[in-house]
């Protein structure tokens, strides 16, 4: 989780722009799987390069969600008999406001980092023996297992190419479930994976 400390204190920590420093749009596509967990993403992104190697980004992202099934860990459980774990295969889509840093040492490459912040998850409804779960509709970034909700968060090496950048990291993600009739009750599960991504940004 690292990740996503690193990111939101270096976005936190930055100044507001102003009007003459570089802005640009840009839309990216990913696809990461491993494991048994896969994911792809796209994303719009507004760009702010506040000097010549630094960036911060901020945009919607849509993720989708999928794999085998594993094992969802408990959380707010009180007093109710639930399983501690449930294996689920997780079927779901979540579009979350997304921010993002990405550091240019040299003109050859970038290092950069993201992470959704907040938004909303849909998809399928899973009935096991103990229960009934529906994705968590409401996604929100708090650290570790507090997080609620699905979210996506990347790390990466960018390579330039014209107007375009190829991007390979590890995506890590979370897929939150609820309980039907139980609303505090959530199983997560978290999942690293290896990933390729482009990053398209048009010419003005």
């Amino acid at each position: 989780m690292w990740l996503q400390l690193a990111v939101t204190a270096v976005a936190l920590s930055l100044p507001l722009p102003t009007p003459s420093q570089a802005q640009r749009l840009s839309w990216s596509a990913s696809v990461g799987a491993g494991g048994g967990s896969w994911r792809i993403a796209t994303a719009a992104s507004w760009n702010v390069h506040l000097n010549p190697w630094l960036q911060l980004s901020l945009g919607p992202r849509l993720s989708r969600f999928g794999g085998t099934s594993k094992s969802y860990q408990i959380h707010d459980a009180g007093s109710t008999a639930l399983p501690a774990r449930l294996s689920l295969a997780p079927e779901l889509w979540a579009l979350n406001v997304a921010v993002g840093v990405e550091v240019r040492p040299v003109d050859l490459f970038a290092i950069g980092g993201n992470l959704d912040l907040a938004g909303v998850a849909t998809g399928s409804a899973l009935a096991t023996d103990d229960a009934t779960l529906e994705p968590a509709r409401w996604s929100l970034f708090r650290y570790g297992h507090r997080d609620l909700g699905s979210l996506n968060s990347e790390a990466y090496i960018a390579v330039p190419l014209r107007h375009h950048r190829i991007r390979a990291g590890i995506s890590h993600f979370v897929t939150g479930y609820t309980v039907s009739g139980q609303s505090p009750v959530r199983y997560l599960r978290f999942d690293t994976v290896p990933f390729l991504g482009v990053i398209w940004t048009p010419e003005y």
